[in-house]
């Protein structure tokens, strides 16, 4: 898969596909130790730091699931992983003057921005509406999640986790970069709250700053 991934030709969109299959999960542990091992981190990132588009497409991915099973696969190794392999997925976060903090909030503002879209759509399709039911409310929140929602969540929880390790500078970087768009922490929050309420897990916290 490793090898697949490196050659950047249409066995990549495959490979990040049985990647984020075997790194899911309790049984996906053995898999994201060996993946640190084998230097997979030098094969992943360049995927996550620039998506093909057109190529991807070609390959059987649009350019958003491409970020979905990327993002997919971080999270994965994140959870996953202890020690000093976590200690080398975090430092790729810092290397090189952060750039990979900012390709995240790029890919965060970009999903966020079709989270709003979608949102207002609902909205305005529930104002139409006498009653929603479960189902409907269901339906909803699968149009969401189509639209990017997903991604989203990936992305944020990758923000969260990486935030939250210790390393200072990565959240004093992800603040600097949404204020000069004009956006704060508190959609992170707010869209892993409602992931983890889905979850029935407890309540999420960045830091008192925003």
């Amino acid at each position: 898969m490793i090898l697949m991934l490196r050659e950047k030709k249409m066995s990549r969109p495959p490979a990040l596909k049985v990647l984020n299959f075997a790194l899911q999960g309790d049984e996906g542990i053995n898999c994201c130790a060996k993946f640190i091992d084998v230097y997979g981190l030098r094969s992943l990132f360049p995927c996550f730091m620039k998506t093909p588009g057109k190529k991807a497409k070609r390959g059987g991915f649009s350019e958003q699931e491409w970020v979905e099973h990327v993002t997919s696969i971080i999270s994965h190794l994140l959870r996953n992983l202890s020690g000093s392999q976590l200690q080398r997925l975090m430092n790729k976060f810092v290397e090189d003057d952060h750039l990979k903090v900012d390709r995240l909030v790029e890919l965060h503002l970009f999903y966020l921005n079709r989270a709003k879209i979608v949102d207002r759509e609902i909205m305005e399709e529930k104002s139409q509406l006498d009653q929603i039911d479960e189902e409907k409310d269901n339906e909803f929140y699968m149009k969401r999640l189509d639209a990017g929602l997903f991604t989203l969540q990936r992305l944020n929880y990758i923000m969260l986790s990486i935030g939250t390790a210790g390393i200072s500078t990565v959240l004093d970087r992800v603040r600097q970069l949404l204020n000069l768009k004009g956006e704060n922490l508190e959609p992170v929050r707010e869209i892993m709250q409602e992931y983890a309420d889905s979850l029935g897990m407890i309540k999420i916290k960045l830091t008192k700053k925003s």
